[in-house]
């Protein structure tokens, strides 16, 4: 499914590329991996090839994606079924985990509105901080900017919106 080189998102990591296919023994048991190391931090991760669907890994998106994603986001309308922030945060937590990337766009969104107008628990500004993080990385990816323009241009998105 994946080859080496291949750009790739990965749950709660972000964008990171496929850097080898290993066959190696992890307690006992022999698979083969992919071994992934990733943009922000250059972190390794091994994935056993034959769960990364499971897993969530997948191709990061195409730049068309990338521009229907920042379209999306110029929408204002937002999404906060929860009231209570310890709901809204299990339920925004779910959303990170699908790994989608509208999902992600939605739960920045939400977090950087609910912000702006009443505040967010310190768990929520970690999760906006970290989803922010996996959306800039995957959208400046794909869209063949640098993070940092990609932020600019969220920044001014959001704050369109009023968030």
């Amino acid at each position: 499914m994946f080859k080496v080189g291949d750009t790739v998102s990965y749950p709660m990591h972000g964008v990171g590329v496929v850097e080898s296919i290993e066959k190696r023994e992890v307690r006992g048991v022999e698979d083969t991996y992919y071994v992934l190391v990733f943009r922000t931090d250059g972190l390794k991760v091994l994935i056993p090839t034959g769960r990364a669907d499971k897993a969530g890994l997948r191709h990061i998106i195409s730049e068309s994606e990338a521009e229907e994603i920042i379209d999306f986001i110029t929408e204002c309308e937002v999404d906060e079924p929860y009231a209570n922030w310890n709901r809204r945060y299990r339920y925004n937590f779910d959303r990170l985990k699908e790994n989608d990337i509208k999902s992600i766009a939605q739960v920045v969104k939400s977090l950087s509105a609910r912000s702006s107008e009443k505040g967010l628990s310190a768990g929520e500004k970690n999760m906006l901080t970290n989803a922010r993080s996996f959306l800039l990385d995957e959208l400046a990816a794909a869209t063949s900017r640098t993070e940092e323009d990609m932020d600019g241009i969220l920044t001014d998105l959001l704050e369109g919106c009023g968030a």
